[in-house]
């Protein structure tokens, strides 16, 4: 219908009998100073050509064509005169001579709407206030479904409710609400995934309209778990939207690491309904079964761009709207800190993404559920090191979420939500939604959130720390096997391995991963030197790299490799920044290094008895080593956290 239109216009009829096009479009349009009453958009083009559009409020672009005066390559139009929360439907163009360039697709705008704006966070596991920028964030045990309840309770039209599973535990008070609001006259419509058991949707009025996605192997799942309250009321602050990534089962609400973000806003809140539509595959209160779409039947035909309460805010469906780019794009743009926590990761793109991040200098912080749902071999294992964690507590790590420069207020601070995963299926074929909020504040709750689990989850891998050895050979002596280990600072199996050889010896590793070495024939006196690596055995790319001097010496001077002449502690291994050091007497120099190998800290001990105190207060959270060497060349090295 909307080809025939377009094809209807004498400046279209021009494309089609043009063979070739001398102007062609260098950039999308794209939507900017999106107001309650209209909006601009801007492109640009190759050549010099004119600024038009079709517009509509309908698909149909039934209103009469707009055109600015002149031409030029940059482009704009503007809409005005418009009421909030307005749909409006675009195709831009230019046009040069007979030529014309003109958009990819039909493009979907809505005003901005009428209502206040307010965005709401909460999670379900405990945060870390003392992250706190301005507003602290908002843990509620085991009451997201009370909380949901409580809105579903001030339905006063329609709700449509999107739901992956929903079981008849805990989350038994949500059905119970959903039918008390169908009993007082509210519309409840309900989409669910047809794979589930779903058990509370079973227990739904059967008046209800309800529709399950189809379970086909060529479809994905339908993944949503939002809420649409009141989209169309004449009040707009009734509009709500309920979204994140908790599923409405027992488990989901109470126990595993989830957030929920709630947004009143009416245009945010009609582009969902919009979505929920096409699934249900009916605007009405009975679903039509043979007009619903999922996962890849659907189209991308919901506005993605709001400003709601002054914040820029994007939204995209899975799988048409192109999320898993825009994944992609927001990692692309930290530039200060990058720091996730999503449940998996199974997309080489999205890994090499935040590897790019992390080597162009932003502080990366990543942490999953498992490192079993991690599947780009050591990409980031090595690239982040310390700084990839998987879930340290009870549960599953659900979230999907990341958080962009939220430090950084002259940057552009951001967080993306929502429950798409990092997968395949969801990039393809599942139903999902994504909301990314560009806001300081709301990047921050977030954060709050983030500083808990990351800091208590557990290291995937650690990088070796090696410091260099050395030894000698007697004239008594035809080799010497040396532990070249003992210095090293390790943890778990790793592998040992010679990296360059000698021409004035034979040096070989032992099964014990000790170091044996013989000078050749004719090697008599003077210096040899070995270099060895050790890397983690389950991440090969995990390593690093030093030597080892061996002095030949016919003269017989005694073997002096340096060995541990003390046992050290410290402790706690896990604090804000004081630590003890005990077991040592003497004169030691103490360096503090980071998983990165640099010295961050180092001072000279003279003459202290047994305990000594450390302050690393100044430095920021993270894993650090904390190596000692005496007077008479013995290292100790010993692992911490400083956790804030």
């Amino acid at each position: 219908m909307i080809r025939q239109l377009l094809l209807s216009a004498a400046t279209f009829l021009l494309i089609q009998l043009s063979v070739a096009q001398s102007i062609s479009m260098t950039s999308e349009p794209t939507i900017e100073n999106l107001t309650s009453s209209g909006f601009d958009v801007t492109w640009t083009t190759d050549t010099e050509g004119s600024s038009e559009a079709f517009w509509g409020n309908t698909p149909s672009l039934e209103q009469p064509p707009v055109k600015e005066a002149g031409t030029g390559t940059t482009h704009q139009l503007s809409i005005s005169g418009l009421t909030a929360s307005t749909l409006v439907y675009m195709q831009p163009f230019s046009v040069s001579g007979s030529d014309t360039a003109y958009s990819g697709k039909v493009m979907i705008h809505i005003t901005s709407s009428e209502s206040t704006g307010d965005i709401k966070v909460y999670f379900n596991a405990t945060v870390d206030t003392s992250k706190a920028i301005s507003i602290k964030a908002i843990y509620v045990e085991n009451a997201i479904a009370d909380t949901l309840v409580n809105y579903l309770n001030r339905a006063k039209s329609t709700i449509d409710f999107a739901t992956y599973n929903m079981d008849t535990y805990n989350s038994a008070q949500i059905s119970s609400a959903l039918n008390a609001a169908h009993n007082r006259g509210v519309t409840v419509r309900v989409v669910y995934d047809g794979g589930r058991a779903n058990t509370g949707v079973d227990q739904l009025n059967g008046s209800i309209g309800k529709i399950a996605s189809p379970t086909s192997s060529e479809y994905g799942i339908m993944h949503n778990k939002f809420v649409v309250i009141d989209a169309n009321t004449a009040n707009a602050n009734d509009a709500i939207v309920w979204t994140g990534s908790t599923n409405f089962t027992s488990g989901q609400l109470n126990t595993d690491p989830n957030d929920v973000i709630i947004i009143q806003d009416k245009s945010l809140a009609l582009a969902y309904t919009m979505e929920f539509n096409e699934m249900f595959g009916s605007t009405g209160a009975t679903p039509n079964v043979s007009l619903a779409k999922f996962g890849f039947d659907k189209e991308d035909n919901t506005p993605h761009e709001f400003i709601i309460g002054g914040k820029r805010v994007e939204s995209y469906f899975s799988p048409t709207d192109g999320a898993h780019d825009k994944i992609i794009e927001v990692i692309n743009s930290a530039s200060s800190e990058l720091h996730i926590a999503t449940m998996l990761i199974t997309r080489e793109d999205i890994a090499r993404a935040i590897r790019d991040s992390k080597n162009a200098g932003a502080e990366t912080l990543l942490i999953i559920d498992d490192i079993d749902e991690y599947s780009q071999d050591n990409i980031l294992v090595t690239s982040l090191d310390s700084n990839f964690r998987t879930m340290g507590e009870p549960g599953i790590m659900h979230h999907k979420y990341m958080i962009v420069d939220h430090t950084t207020s002259d940057s552009d601070p951001m967080l993306l939500t929502g429950c798409h995963n990092w997968s395949t299926s969801a990039k393809d074929r599942n139903d999902e939604n994504t909301l990314i909020v560009h806001d300081q504040e709301i990047a921050n709750l977030y954060y709050q959130e983030f500083a808990h689990r990351f800091y208590q989850g557990d290291i995937v891998a650690v990088r070796p720390v090696c410091e260099p050895d050395s030894s000698e050979i007697t004239p008594e002596q035809s080799s010497v096997t040396i532990p070249i280990l003992s210095n090293d600072f390790f943890e778990g199996q790793i592998i040992v391995e010679i990296t360059r050889d000698t021409e004035l010896g034979i040096a070989e590793i032992k099964g014990d991963n000790t170091l044996s070495y013989r000078p050749k024939v004719g090697f008599e006196y003077g210096i040899d030197t070995v270099m060895y690596s050790v890397c983690a055995q389950d991440y090969g790319s995990l390593c690093d790299e030093t030597f080892v001097k061996i002095n030949v010496d016919v003269n017989g001077v005694s073997y002096q490799l340096t060995q541990p002449d003390a046992i050290v502690e410290i402790f706690p291994t896990r604090g804000v920044g004081t630590f003890t050091v005990k077991g040592l007497t003497g004169i030691a120099t103490l360096s503090v290094i980071s998983p990165e190998g640099k010295v961050v800290h180092r001072e000279l001990w003279d003459g202290f008895n047994d305990e000594k105190k450390l302050d690393l207060t100044a430095l920021p959270s993270g894993v650090y080593y904390v190596q000692l060497k005496t007077k008479m060349g013995s290292y100790h090295t010993k692992s911490i956290i400083i956790q804030k």
